[in-house]
């Protein structure tokens, strides 16, 4: 049997030459002659069950990461409204991914899924600055308090850290010299 896109060498006129077989870029090359072309033409490899897990494992590796992501936030979710506790879903479900983190298992596919929405992040401003758009008028009776908030408490973010870094290195009130991995100095 012939490929639909091979010339038949019947009824050849001078101008007419028998062509090459034209795979598409995914298609291996045929083994068997005729009965290989056939089995490639009926069941192309993009069609075969197995062929993406073993093309792409590293997207594979995302999409089960961002499935944990999102399964982790419908059950913080799922928590906070029907047991009607005082926190937001997505913050439970991010203690229950923070909780799930230690196993290996599940920390290699949040990676890949994390380093996917980081290579991207700046997609995520896009919801912020249409609502700012959108509700330019709360923007413009509030917007100096906002951005006094945003200030201060920006101001008291580095505070605290520029602190907790000094401690750390000096080592006032933290286990060890501030080197980590080492054990705690003896003060005599």
């Amino acid at each position: 049997m012939r490929h639909p896109l091979q010339a038949s060498s019947a009824g050849k006129s001078a101008r007419s030459v028998d062509r090459p077989i034209l795979r598409p870029h995914w298609a291996p090359p045929a083994a068997n002659g005729d009965k290989a072309e056939r089995d490639e033409h009926e069941h192309p490899p993009c069609f075969r069950q197995a062929s993406m897990p073993t093309q792409h494992p590293a997207a594979m590796q995302a999409l089960r990461g961002l499935a944990l992501l999102l399964l982790c936030q419908s059950v913080g979710e799922a928590a906070a409204r029907g047991l009607g506790l005082p926190l937001p879903g997505p913050v439970l479900g991010m203690l229950l991914m923070l909780a799930l983190l230690a196993w290996p298992v599940v920390r290699a596919p949040v990676a890949a899924a994390a380093d996917g929405l980081l290579q991207h992040l700046s997609l995520l401003f896009v919801p912020v600055g249409v609502g700012v758009v959108t509700h330019v008028a709360v923007v413009a009776q509030y917007g100096l308090r906002i951005g006094l908030v945003l200030l201060v408490s920006t101001v008291a973010g580095l505070a605290v850290t520029a602190w907790v870094l000094q401690a750390c290195l000096r080592g006032d009130g933290f286990a060890g010299d501030g080197v980590p991995g080492e054990a705690p100095a003896a003060k005599s």
